[in-house]
């Protein structure tokens, strides 16, 4: 029998698989972190379309917000008023994600993860858009949002 030169091993291929993993979920990151609502769905759809198990992209999707994720502490003090947010909401909604998932038809179950990981953009930096310094879910509707926002802070490293 002739070789084609196309033949992978089952290790070649679960390296290949990791590598596209890998750059899948780097895009993922990057559209987060860019704030980029539109990107990040498209990632998501590209993982899923990539087979992906829905655990991998709720763990990788965590690891990739939680750092951003102001808590306990879900308020300010500004100029002497309090100043609430709740930035975990997009954590939750992972969480919540996950348990949907069980509760649709299973050509459906990628479906409830998809409104988290639309979201989690909008709810990356709470505090600046809260100070109008930067976009997402705090700034609609406000002008002058500044069109290059600082980097998010990292609460836990």
């Amino acid at each position: 029998m002739a070789s084609t030169g196309s033949t992978f091993t089952s290790t070649e291929l679960t390296g290949e698989r990791r590598a596209e993993a890998a750059r899948l979920y780097a895009k993922l990151e990057e559209r987060i972190m860019e704030r980029d609502q539109v990107g990040a769905s498209e990632a998501y759809y590209d993982l899923v379309r990539a087979g992906r198990p829905l655990s991998e992209i709720a763990s990788e999707a965590v690891r990739i917000h939680a750092p951003y994720t102001h808590v306990p502490y879900h308020e300010r003090i500004d100029d002497g008023y309090p100043n609430f947010v709740n930035n975990d909401h997009c954590l939750l909604s992972v969480r919540a994600g996950l348990d949907l998932a069980k509760m649709v038809p299973s050509h459906l179950l990628m479906l409830p993860m998809a409104q988290s990981i639309w979201y989690i953009p909008s709810g990356l930096d709470i505090w600046n858009q809260k100070l109008n310094k930067a976009p997402g879910h705090y700034t609609r509707g406000l002008k002058g949002t500044s069109a290059n926002p600082p980097a998010p802070v990292v609460y836990w490293p």
